[in-house]
C-alpha cells in the first residue's frame, strides 16, 4: 500500500473531490539538483506548470516471473528552450523521474510518489510545438552478478579467461566445476627437446666396476715332483680349476654395450636452443629458470629463441645415486670341501669390496656386487612434446578459483581412468593440492591451488577438478538476496517482509553455485519463482511476498467502492496454461545431464501443455518436487479473475496487495485476491484494477490448495475433486507393476526430508501400498508447510570416493620382475654347492628329490616316484630331439659315464661293484645332452653331478662322472627357444633306461 499523508488521503476518500494533480521531477544531470513540472502554476512551491500531458499511468505484475513493471509517457512545454539545452549538453537516457500527485488545497509537502522510474526512449524534441516528449518507466539498467577477470584491474588477461565467469557459490554445493587459471607469463614449446636418463652413466661407472664371481670348472690332475732325488718321479694331484663365470662376462659385455648404447641414443635430442611460441611474454637476455611439466631448463630468452645452459630431469630429486664401489674377486685357494674361499655356504658366489677403498668394510665382509649394482635407480628418457606449456619457475602453480565468496573446501575431485579402463569422479588426495582465501579487495576468493598438474602424476588423472565446498552465504534465500542485492546495486530492502519470508522458508534452502554471469533482476525473479515468492521493486526498494501462504487483506472491496457498469469477470488466458511442468534441477554438478520432476494435471481437461523451467536453486528433488507442485497448481487451472475500476479513493493499492473482494457475482462469501495491475487514468481520475482469485473455473469458493503454506498437513494432493484429473492421460495412469517385481519395490525416494512427500506414503509416515496410487507425477502428497523439516545436504555427490590405494598388480608385476632377476641370475652363476644341486635336483624331478636314478621298474626304466605322465613328457621330448648337434657349433656338451646297474656297494657307498663291466671311459656307457645355453648345461652338470658325490645305491643306475666337454662362444648370440638341441643316448643303457632322464625335468626343456 502507497503510504499517503492524513490531509492527501482524506482528499481521496471523496470519491468527487478536489481534482488531483500531477507533479513530476527530473535529475537531468547526474548529481544535479531536481527540476520540477506541475500540470499548472503553484506559485507557493514556485512550480511551473510545463505538463502538457501524461497518459494512463499502468501498473502491472507478473505474478508467475515475479515482475513489476509501471509506465508513463510525459509531454513537458520547452518554450524557454531549457530542457533543449540540456539535451545538447546531457544524456539524460535513464536519468531519474519521480512522479507525485497531489490535491489543491492542501500542502504542497503532502504531495505523494505514484512510482519512481527513469527516463526512457523515445525521447522527442519538437521544433514545431517546443514540446519534449519521453517515457518514464520503473525498470531499472541491468546489473550483473558475478565477477570476470576483464572487469578488474589486472596487469594482463589470459585470453582464454577473457569473459570467463568466476564461480559464486551459495549454501553446500557439491562438485562445482572450477575455474582454472595459470600464469600469463608462459609459453608454448615450438621445438621439442629432450634431458637423458640421468641414472645410465652412474650405473655405467659401477657396471663397469662389477665382477664375475671365479668359478670351479673341473679337477685337473697335475705331477708334483717327489722328494727322492735321483729318481726324477713324483705323483698325480687332483686340483680345483677356476675360472671367471664366463656367461657372467658375457652379460657383464652386453650389458655394458647396452647402456652406451642407450646414452648415445639420448644423447642428440639435448639441443642447446629450442623456440618458445610467445617468448616475448618473457623477461629477455637475463638467466632464467623455466618449468617444462615437471622439467627444469635454465638459459636466457632472445625473442623466441631461448638458449639452454643446463637441464634438471624431473625425477632428479626422488631417485638419489649410490656412490660408486669397485669390486675384485681374487683366486683364493679353495677349502677342504674344494670350493673357493669367496662362497658363502648356501648362496651364490660373491665378490668383496676391494681392500684398497678406504672405509669400505677393509675387505673383510662379502658384498654381492651385481646385488649392489641393482641398488641404482632407473629413470626414463624425458620428452618435452611440441605444444606443451612452458611457465616460470615459481609461476607453473594452477589455481583453480573455486568461489568468490570466502568458503570451506569439504572435498576435491577429479576423473580418473583406472587401468580397468573405468573413467569415474573420484577424490583427489590432500597431499596433492592446497586451499586459501585471496583477498581480491572486491572479494574474497577461496582457491585451490596444485603445485603440479594431476595429470603429470601418472595415475590416469585429469587436470579439470569440482570442488565441494560450503559458503559463508546462505542456504537461506532470503540472505542470498539480501547479499546481491547490496552487493552490485544500490538499492533498498523493505527489511520487514524480507525478514518475514526469511522464517516461512527456512525448511526450503538453496544450494547452488553460479557458473555464469546474471542479469541481477532476473536472476532475483527466478529465486523468487523457485522459493515460491514474489519479489518486485518499488521508489527504488525491493520487496518479498510468499506467494504460497495465504495473505492478510490490506484493505477491500466493496460494492460501494466500484464504479457502476465497470465489473467484468473473466479467466485465466488458455495460452498460459501448463499441463506437463518439466522440473529441471541438479545436484552433483559434476554431471552433465540434469535431473527431472515431471508433474502433470489436467492434461484431460485441456490436452497437453508444456513447459520446462530450470530448478537451478535446489539440490533436493523434495524441494524441488515441492515448489513445482506449488506451481503446478497455479499454472493447471483456470483461474477466475475480476476487472473493475474505482475512484481514486483506491489510489492506496498497489499490485502484490491483497484485496477482500465483496462480490455476489463471483462469490458468496468475501474473496481475498490478488492485485495485479492498476491503471490510473489521468483523464477521468479513475483506477482500472485487475484481480486474481483463487477461485478455478466453474466453482465459487476458494480452491482448498490455492494457498496451501498452512492448511493441514492431513490434506493430501490431489483431493477427491481433482483425482480424475490428476497425472497424466489414460490409459498410462492405469500402469502397474506385477506382484513381486523388482520395479515394484518401495524405495522411500523423495520421502525423507520434508515430511513424507511420496505419494506412496501417508501422514503417519507408513508406505500406503500401490493400489493407493503411487504416482510420481502428481507432485508432493502433502503440499502444506506445517510438518516439513529442513533437510540436510549429502556432500557425496557422485564421487565413488574410491580411496588412494597401492594397485596389487603392481606388486605382482614386481614380484614377477624380481623373480626373472633370480631366474637371470642363476643362468648365470654356477650351482657350486650340494644344497643347490639339490634345489637343482627338485626343480627337474617336479620336486619330489627323487633322485636322478630312481630304482627302475620292471622293464628297466627310471621311474621312481616320477608320476608317469611326467616321466612319459620327459621321454617322448628326448626321443624328438635330433642325435646330432647343429651344425654351426653353439652349443655345449653335457657327459655322463654311468654305471648301468649296481650289483653292491663297499665303505659305505663310496665304491660300487657295477654290473654288466662298463668302465668310466667306455664310450658305449657314455651319454650326451647337447644344449645351446650354458646355464642349462651348467645346471644339468651339477645336478648329476650331486648324485655322484652321494653313495651308489644298490640295483640302480651309478653315474660315474659328469662334465662340460666345452663352453659356448661369446658370438653365439641367444640361445633358441629349447636349451636342449642333441641327444645321444648310451648304447649299453638300452633296455635299462637312461640314467639321466630323472634329471631333466620341464624347467630345463625350454629356455634354459
Amino acid at each position: 500500500m502507497r503510504s499517503i499523508s492524513a490531509s492527501a488521503l482524506t482528499q481521496l476518500q471523496t470519491n468527487l473531490g478536489t481534482e488531483p494533480g500531477i507533479i513530476i521531477e527530473v535529475q537531468w544531470v547526474e548529481g544535479g539538483q531536481r527540476i520540477t513540472y506541475g500540470d499548472e502554476d503553484i506559485p507557493v512551491a514556485n512550480i511551473k506548470g510545463r505538463i502538457l500531458e501524461v497518459s494512463d499511468m499502468d501498473n502491472v505484475i507478473n505474478v508467475n516471473s515475479g515482475g513489476q513493471t509501471q509506465q508513463i509517457s510525459v509531454t513537458l512545454d520547452d518554450t524557454d528552450g531549457s530542457i533543449k539545452a540540456i539535451l545538447d549538453s546531457a544524456d539524460i537516457h535513464k536519468r531519474p523521474a519521480w512522479v507525485y500527485q497531489h490535491f489543491d488545497g492542501i500542502p504542497v509537502a503532502d504531495k505523494f510518489l505514484v512510482f519512481k522510474g527513469v527516463i526512457n526512449t523515445p525521447v522527442e524534441w519538437n521544433e514545431g510545438d517546443r514540446t519534449v516528449r519521453f517515457d518514464i518507466i520503473s525498470r531499472i539498467e541491468a546489473s550483473e552478478v558475478g565477477f570476470s577477470m576483464e572487469e578488474g584491474n589486472f596487469p594482463g588477461v589470459p585470453e582464454e579467461l577473457v569473459g570467463k565467469a568466476w564461480p559464486l557459490c551459495f549454501g553446500t554445493c557439491i562438485n562445482v566445476p572450477v575455474l582454472k587459471t595459470k600464469s600469463p607469463r608462459r609459453g608454448l614449446l615450438k621445438t621439442g627437446f629432450g634431458i637423458r636418463d640421468f641414472t645410465l652413466e652412474p650405473r655405467l661407472e659401477q657396471l663397469k666396476r662389477t665382477c664375475c664371481p671365479i668359478i670351479f670348472t673341473q679337477w685337473k690332475m697335475t705331477v708334483e715332483s717327489g722328494s727322492a732325488a735321483g729318481w726324477g718321479g713324483g705323483s698325480l694331484v687332483f686340483k680345483p680349476d677356476y675360472r671367471p663365470d664366463p656367461e657372467c662376462e658375457c652379460r657383464k659385455k652386453a650389458e655394458i654395450l647396452a647402456l652406451e648404447q642407450e646414452i648415445a641414443a639420448q644423447a642428440p635430442f639435448e639441443i642447446n636452443q629450442i623456440e618458445i611460441i610467445d617468448g616475448f611474454k618473457f623477461p629477455q637476455n637475463v638467466l632464467l629458470t623455466l618449468k617444462v611439466n615437471d622439467a627444469e631448463i635454465t638459459g636466457r630468452f632472445s625473442g623466441s629463441i631461448f638458449t639452454i645452459v643446463s637441464r634438471r630431469h624431473p625425477q632428479w630429486d626422488e631417485l638419489p645415486i649410490p656412490p660408486l664401489r669397485i669390486f675384485g674377486c681374487p683366486v683364493i685357494e679353495p677349502n677342504t670341501s674344494g670350493e673357493p674361499n669367496n662362497v658363502e655356504p648356501g648362496t651364490e658366489p660373491v665378490c668383496i669390496i676391494e681392500t684398497g677403498q678406504l672405509g669400505e668394510n677393509n675387505g673383510t665382509n662379502p658384498v654381492k656386487s651385481w646385488a649392489y649394482l641393482e641398488t641404482y635407480p632407473r629413470s626414463q628418457f624425458f620428452w618435452g612434446e611440441p605444444g606443451t606449456e612452458v611457465f616460470l619457475k615459481g609461476d607453473e602453480s594452477i589455481v583453480y578459483v573455486a568461489n568468490i565468496l570466502e568458503s570451506d573446501v569439504l572435498r576435491v575431485s577429479a576423473y580418473r581412468t583406472f587401468p580397468s579402463g573405468v573413467r569415474q569422479l573420484t577424490t583427489v588426495p590432500t597431499a596433492y593440492y592446497t586451499t586459501r582465501i585471496s583477498d581480491f579487495n572486491s572479494y574474497e576468493v577461496t582457491e585451490v591451488v596444485m603445485s603440479k598438474a594431476l595429470s603429470l602424476r601418472g595415475e590416469g588423472w585429469e587436470d579439470d577438478i569440482y570442488v565441494t565446498l560450503e559458503s559463508t552465504i546462505g542456504p537461506n534465500t532470503v540472505d542470498i538476496m539480501t547479499w546481491l542485492i547490496q552487493k552490485y546495486t544500490t538499492l533498498g530492502i523493505d527489511t520487514t517482509s524480507f525478514n518475514s519470508v526469511r522464517t516461512k522458508i527456512d525448511n526450503y534452502p538453496m544450494n547452488f553455485p553460479l557458473l555464469e554471469r546474471r542479469e541481477l533482476i532476473s536472476l532475483l525473479q527466478d529465486m523468487a519463482f523457485q522459493a515460491r515468492c514474489s519479489i518486485y521493486l518499488k521508489d527504488d526498494v525491493f520487496f518479498l511476498k510468499y506467494l504460497s501462504e495465504e495473505p492478510t487483506a490490506d484493505d477491500t472491496f466493496s460494492v460501494s467502492d466500484i464504479l457502476p457498469n465497470s465489473i467484468v469477470l473473466t479467466h485465466s488466458p488458455t495460452e498460459d496454461l501448463v499441463t506437463k511442468f518439466i522440473a529441471e534441477w541438479k545436484r552433483d554438478h559434476a554431471l552433465t545431464e540434469n535431473n527431472k520432476v515431471i508433474l502433470r494435471h489436467n492434461v484431460n481437461r485441456y490436452g497437453m501443455q508444456e513447459r520446462t523451467y530450470q530448478f537451478f536453486t535446489f539440490a533436493h528433488q523434495e524441494l524441488v518436487q515441492k515448489s513445482a507442485t506449488f506451481w503446478l497448481i497455479r499454472l493447471a487451472n483456470t483461474w477466475r479473475r475480476v476487472r473493475l475500476q474505482t475512484p481514486l479513493h483506491k489510489l492506496r493499492f498497489e499490485v502484490f496487495d491483497c484485496a477482500s473482494l465483496t462480490l455476489a457475482h463471483l462469490s458468496d462469501s468475501p474473496i481475498k485476491t490478488i492485485i495485479e495491475q492498476a491503471q490510473y487514468d489521468s483523464a477521468s481520475h479513475s483506477i482500472q484494477f485487475e484481480l486474481w482469485t483463487p477461485i478455478r473455473s466453474g466453482e465459487r469458493a476458494a480452491y482448498n490448495f490455492a494457498y496451501p503454506a498452512q492448511i493441514s498437513a492431513q490434506f493430501l494432493y490431489p483431493d477427491v475433486t481433482a483425482q480424475q484429473f490428476a497425472g497424466g492421460s489414460a490409459p498410462n495412469i492405469q500402469t502397474t507393476p506385477p506382484t513381486g517385481h523388482i520395479l515394484g519395490q518401495f524405495t522411500g525416494i523423495q520421502s525423507a526430508t520434508l515430511g513424507n512427500s511420496n505419494p506412496c506414503v501417508g501422514p503417519a509416515g507408513t508406505f500406503l501400498g500401490i493400489g493407493s496410487g503411487c504416482f510420481g507425477d502428481r507432485g508432493d502428497r502433502k503440499p502444506s508447510d506445517l510438518d516439513d523439516v529442513k533437510p540436510g545436504v549429502n556432500t557425496h555427490g557422485s564421487d565413488a570416493a574410491i580411496p588412494p590405494s597401492k594397485d596389487p598388480r603392481a606388486a605382482m608385476l614386481e614380484a614377477q620382475r624380481r623373480t626373472e632377476q633370480i631366474r637371470a641370475a642363476q643362468q648365470t652363476q654356477n650351482v657350486s654347492n650340494k644344497e643347490d644341486a639339490e634345489k637343482a635336483l627338485n626343480a627337474a624331478t617336479g620336486g619330489t628329490g627323487g633322485g636322478s636314478n630312481p630304482t627302475p621298474d620292471g622293464d628297466g626304466q627310471g621311474a621312481g616316484d616320477q608320476t608317469g605322465d611326467e616321466a612319459q613328457k620327459v621321454q617322448d621330448f628326448l626321443n624328438n630331439l635330433p642325435e646330432e648337434p647343429p651344425a654351426d657349433g653353439c652349443y655345449a656338451t653335457v657327459t655322463v659315464s654311468w654305471c648301468p646297474f649296481v650289483e653292491s656297494t663297499t665303505s659305505g657307498g663310496t665304491i660300487a661293484i657295477c654290473q654288466g663291466g662298463c668302465s668310466g671311459v667306455d664310450s658305449d656307457c657314455n651319454e650326451q645332452i647337447h644344449t645351446n645355453s650354458q646355464a642349462a648345461a651348467e645346471a644339468i652338470k651339477e645336478a648329476i653331478r650331486a648324485k655322484v658325490l652321494q653313495p651308489a645305491q644298490v640295483g640302480a643306475a651309478w653315474p660315474t662322472a659328469v662334465g662340460i666337454s666345452r663352453n659356448m662362444p661369446n658370438d653365439c648370440g641367444e640361445p633358441t627357444e629349447q636349451a636342449i638341441v642333441a641327444y645321444k643316448k648310451a648304447p649299453k643303457m638300452t633296455g635299462r633306461g637312461s640314467g639321466s632322464e630323472g634329471f631333466i625335468g620341464p624347467g630345463n626343456l625350454t629356455g634354459g
